[in-house]
């Protein structure tokens, strides 16, 4: 082998044994920022951060953490971490918060914190590494006293409470007071308005009014005739077909009307039948009706009652 060779081989060897001795004495380091220390009060925020530098093979042991705790000064509220155990640069953040002040600026202390790194290799051997506490100057929020100037001083007296204007609140509710009202009121007329209306839509209760009408101004032969043809108007009506003289009985039983509604039905019929059926030779002008406007006054009026006594027994609205 020539000799240039043998010196390049030599060199080489030389730069790797130096390689790995300069790698065995790499040790992990921690370097730390901290925050200002002074300026605090209670309440606020800060972060401590902690870079942590290790080599190849060396880990941290996360077991060695600092963790949130209460009860001091300044507590520490969280811990994050960058990185993973093994990677060659992590950053830790200690984020602390100022829960305690004095009546005068004090002296408190972020906590020393100490990090324990496993090496590599069959015995695990750790390394220790510590960030010496930092002292914290907190200072009250307000001084003992107050100054003596307007306004610091003794307590002023309580201030007047303003009216708040509800007028519109009032007129509001006002209206909705009075729509309920109405509502309410309805509901409580409305059945007696609905009973109402169907007594004046029954036929013998129309026929009894267009009777009253008719015989109000006086006792003509038209206005008797008037009152008959509302009469049987309401009978037709009531039996859902035109009701002659000779059905005139059997309705009034179909009906349940009293004995003697019945008769006097019978007789209205009667009376009508000569009347408008009389002879041929007579006038219907000149015939007699047979019945006064007193007796169909009171025939209506009955009528209209026993109708609303079946509609009652029936279980309609009286």
């Amino acid at each position: 082998m020539r000799p240039l060779h043998r010196m390049a081989i030599r060199s080489a060897l030389a730069a790797g044994l130096l390689a790995l001795a300069a790698l065995a004495r790499a040790q992990p380091t921690l370097a730390v920022e901290d925050p200002r220390a002074f300026g605090w009060q209670i309440g606020d925020k800060l972060e401590r951060r902690l870079v942590l530098l290790v080599p190849p093979g060396y880990r941290l042991d996360l077991e060695s953490l600092p963790t949130p705790a209460q009860g001091s000064a300044i507590e520490l509220r969280r811990v994050e971490r960058d990185g993973a155990a093994d990677d060659a640069r992590q950053t830790l953040h200690l984020h602390y918060q100022v829960l305690r002040s004095a009546p005068q600026p004090a002296l408190y202390e972020l906590p020393a914190v100490r990090l324990r790194v496993l090496a590599p290799g069959a015995e695990a051997r750790v390394i220790d590494l510590r960030v010496d506490a930092m002292p914290l100057l907190v200072e009250p929020m307000t001084p003992i006293e107050a100054p003596q100037r307007s306004g610091l001083g003794e307590l002023r007296p309580d201030a007047e409470p303003q009216l708040l204007p509800v007028a519109r609140e009032r007129a509001l509710l006002l209206g909705c007071a009075v729509v309920a009202a109405l509502l309410l009121g309805w509901l409580l007329l409305w059945p007696r308005m609905q009973a109402w209306l169907m007594r004046r839509r029954r036929p013998f209760a129309r026929a009894e009014r267009a009777v009253r009408l008719a015989l109000r101004g006086g006792q003509e032969p038209a206005r008797i005739e008037a009152a008959m043809h509302a009469l049987h108007a309401a009978f037709d009506a009531h039996a859902g077909r035109v009701l002659l003289a000779t059905d005139a009985a059997a309705q009034a039983r179909a009906s349940a009307w009293p004995v003697p509604l019945a008769d006097d039905v019978t007789r209205f019929f009667e009376a009508s039948s000569r009347h408008f059926f009389g002879s041929v030779g007579d006038s219907l002008a000149g015939r007699e009706p047979g019945l006064g406007a007193t007796e169909l006054r009171d025939l209506a009026r009955r009528l209209s009652a026993a109708e609303r006594q079946a509609a009652g027994r029936a279980g309609s609205l009286p």
